[in-house]
């Protein structure tokens, strides 16, 4: 009987840990929950800082539609877009990093498109200004123009886990920003965490103090499976609760 016990509490606080790390965030960023209407894109701008000077920091600007109709090639799912932005870097960024909730799943398409997120590109996207999205009022933006071309880039799976997107022969320079980086996934959107890089240093999410700089960029979220060992794990704590005052 003790073994049981044990097992269903090994496995129940298993479950939990697997589950908690989907991280949650309390940022003003805007909501991503649905229900999304087709066709609809929503914008925002998320700062990344450098762990050990957080007044050293990159903006991503991103936008995520909701493609219904497949303009991007696929019906029904969702297109993650992030422009790279070096708004306050000490060096150049040389590489991004995406990390999702839970495993890939089933990944339509990752890749790097050529254009400018500010600026209007229908259908595949509304430029990502105030005029546009009304909560992009305050966003800053270094001015700068894309650098390089598809050829200075490169996107690939590192691990289970996340998406890279790497830069050669080039890096994007201070007051510059990146071509648009994208996935097509048909999960919903939920917040994650994002991290760039140089050579030597990174910019992505930090704690300090009990202080968090920093914030999350949309990625897909979870696999449903994800939600099912969290409610399973809190059945197993609650058996094992109802049979120890037994």
């Amino acid at each position: 009987m003790r073994a049981f016990k044990s097992l269903l509490v090994t496995t129940a606080i298993a479950g939990l840990l697997a589950a908690m790390s989907v991280r949650l965030f309390a940022l003003p960023l805007p909501s991503l929950s649905g229900p999304w209407a087709p066709g609809e894109m929503r914008a925002g701008q998320s700062k990344l800082v450098n762990p050990l000077n957080t007044t050293d920091y990159i903006t991503v600007d991103w936008i995520v539609l909701y493609d219904s109709v497949g303009v991007w090639g696929y019906p029904g799912s969702f297109v993650y877009m992030y422009q790279l932005e070096n708004t306050a870097g000490s060096s150049g960024i040389r590489a991004f990093n995406v990390k999702y909730g839970g495993a890939q799943g089933n990944n339509d398409e990752i890749g790097i498109k050529a254009g400018d997120l500010d600026a209007n590109n229908p259908p595949l996207w509304s430029g990502h200004n105030s005029t546009n999205f009304g909560n992009l009022s305050v966003e800053t933006e270094p001015g700068g123009t894309p650098q390089g071309n598809l050829g200075n880039y490169n996107a690939f799976f590192p691990d289970p886990n996340s998406v890279s997107y790497t830069l050669s022969g080039i890096t994007i320079s201070l007051g510059r920003e990146s071509l648009v980086l994208y996935i097509i996934d048909p999960r919903a959107p939920t917040y994650g965490e994002a991290k760039a890089q140089d050579s030597a240093s990174w910019w992505g999410m930090v704690t300090l103090g009990g202080v968090t700089y920093g914030e999350p960029v949309p990625v897909p979220s979870p696999e449903p499976g994800m939600f099912m060992l969290l409610a399973t794990s809190l059945a197993g704590i609650l058996v094992w609760q109802r049979r120890s005052k037994k």
